[in-house]
Parts: C-alpha cells; structure tokens; sequence
C-alpha cells in the first residue's frame, strides 16, 4: 500500500470535517476521496492553458457521519479547500450508484445548508495514502452506507403515504373486500384526468403537448419522464406568504399541473425544493425554481414574480417560465424522438 501523504487528506480532516462534526459526531470510517465538477457551478480550479470552462472539476472528500449527515468537502486542484455541503441522510433524493473504469459513479440530489443541489462524482478504488487507508474498504463502506439509508428512507416514506392516504373506513373495508375477495373499482385519479379538469390554465395547451409526446416515447420503451401530481393555488399562496415573496405566474400555473418535472438537459423544482440562494455570489438573493443545460446554470426568481435564467457565464437573464417550457423543455422531448430514431406523434 503506498504510504506517502496525500495534500488533500491533512487538510480535509484538520480544516474541514473537524470543524463541523458535532461534539459527539464522529465519520462512519467511509471517507473518500472524489474526482467531480463543483455542484453550484463555480469555477474554482481554472488549469494554465486549458481556457475557462463553465464548471470546474476539483476534488472533495465524502463520508457519512454517526449523526446521518452526508459531508462533502470540496478543494481546488492544487489542494485548497473552497468549501463544504452538509446534507442529512433522510434528505438524500435520485441516488445512483454506477460502476466505472476503477471506480464507482455517485450521483444524488438534497437539500443541503446551501440549498437544493445535485452532485456527481468519481469514485476510483486505488489507495490514496495512510491517512485514508485503503479507499477501496472505505467506498465499499460508503456506498453500503448510503444505499442502506436511501432504501430505509424511501420503505418508510412509502409506508407513510399508505397510512396517510387510508381513512379508518377505508381500512374496515378493505379487510371486508379481503375477506369476500371483492376487490373495489379503482378511483379514476391519474394525472391524465387531473390535467384535463384545468382547461383555464394557461399553460394547459404547452403541457398537453409535453403529455402526449411523453407518452409515445413510453410505448417505445423510454421512460425518462416523470409527472408528480399538482398541487394547489392554496398551497402555493401559504409558500408565498410565508417567505414574503411572489413566484412567476406560469411557474405556478405548470406547479398546478406538474408538482416538479425533469428531463434530460433541465429540471424544474417543485414547490417544497425552492429554495432561496446564498451562493454563489451573483446569485445570492434569488429563489432558485429549477436547473438547466445540466452543469449549474439555475432557474430563477427574485421573489416579485419576474423569471430569469441565471448562467455563470452570461450572468442573470431575464426571460419567461414561458420561453423555458418551449425552448427546453418541449425541444429537449422533440430531440429525444429525433435522439431515437421514433416517429414523433401528431
């Protein structure tokens, strides 16, 4: 095994995880060593002659934590530490493991101290030093780790919403239509029929197109679309009030047909993941409302209804949510047809 110091491993136990493990908090022996673009999209390692690029590549170490707290703590190039993400395991959302040449790919989303992010990164199996031991041990840990929490998270998140979702009557009578082996006529509650009852929302016509097209990529076999049920004008009105501010109006129309959406080059949070930004710095203040073209670039508002995209090249753009449905979203669907070699539906 070899032996020598690595930088990055000194500076992440001294300056990093002591510093914001709690008193009684000590890693789960999982730390790892991580090769990843910096999750906000900051450029923090610029390479001599390489150009800026949008998202730059640093490293971060990863564990787990005795109180299920995720820490990844990120580092430029040469060593130096930028900052940290603090996520609580129960928090975690999407997470996939890959197997890749020397390693794992680890990717995931939660909220984190600076709000909603997603991450990647590479994982490789080597040995990186006597601090560390041998990482191939701790990343078998590490992912043994997550993948234990995120299931027992989403097994009680299911019970949860069975439990939510069943009256005392309805209890009574299913263990009757159990006993009689009757089984009762489904509810028509798909997201189909909640669509077509909001014939008023603007964005009807937009999302009727986003269905369809969505559906005839189903049936060959793509599945990439997801359609969480909408919610309220109610309940979008007690966030507003709560955080004194105003969403854009055809954000909250597409939340009242589609609580969140995500396709392959853009997301668009749901109401319970907007979150307000204190990084980066030209972003600090605003409410990021999704993501696109997928390496940092946000969604935006500033709280009094108007809609920005918000790049880290070109700075604060202001746009419509409009102008993003048809030119990402709608497009991005269009290319998968196109992508696939399948006869996009009339």
């Amino acid at each position: 095994m070899n032996t020598c110091k690595n930088p990055f491993q000194v500076a992440t136990y001294k300056k990093v995880f002591q510093d914001i493990l709690g008193f009684s908090e000590i890693t789960n022996k999982d730390e790892c060593l991580a090769e990843m673009n910096e999750p906000m999209g900051k450029k923090i390692s610029v390479l001599p002659g390489h150009g800026v690029h949008r998202t730059s590549q640093c490293k971060a170490f990863v564990t787990t934590t005795t109180n299920d707290r995720l820490l990844v703590a990120i580092f430029d190039l040469y060593g130096k530490f930028y900052t940290y993400y603090e996520m609580k395991l129960c928090d975690m959302r999407n997470l996939m493991v890959k197997k890749a040449f020397g390693g794992i790919k680890l990717s995931f989303g939660g909220k984190t101290q600076l709000g909603w992010t997603s991450m990647e990164m590479y994982i490789p199996k080597h040995d990186f030093g006597s601090d560390l031991k041998e990482q191939k041990i701790h990343l078998q840990r590490l992912v043994g780790n997550l993948q234990a929490e995120y299931t027992n998270n989403s097994e009680k998140q299911v019970k949860e919403a069975s439990s939510n979702n069943m009256t005392s009557t309805d209890a009574t009578n299913q263990k009757v239509n159990v006993k009689e082996n009757i089984t009762p006529p489904a509810e028509d509650k798909t997201i189909e029929t909640e669509i077509n009852a909001q014939s008023n929302n603007p964005l009807k016509a937009r999302f009727d197109i986003i269905y369809l097209m969505a559906e005839a990529l189903e049936e060959n076999g793509i599945d990439t679309f997801k359609f969480p049920k909408g919610i309220k004008i109610e309940k979008v009105n007690e966030w507003e009030l709560a955080n004194d501010a105003t969403l854009p109006k055809s954000y909250k129309d597409f939340l009242m047909l589609v609580n969140g959406f995500k396709s392959e080059s853009s997301i668009v949070y749901s109401l319970e993941q907007v979150t307000i930004l204190t990084v980066p710095d030209e972003f600090v203040g605003y409410y990021a409302i999704g993501e696109y073209i997928g390496d940092g670039s946000l969604l935006l508002t500033d709280g009094k209804g108007n809609f920005y995209y918000g790049d880290h090249v070109n700075g604060i753009e202001p746009s419509t949510f409009e102008d993003f449905v048809d030119n990402w979203i709608i497009n991005c669907i269009k290319d998968s047809f196109m992508d696939n070699g399948i006869e996009m539906p009339d």
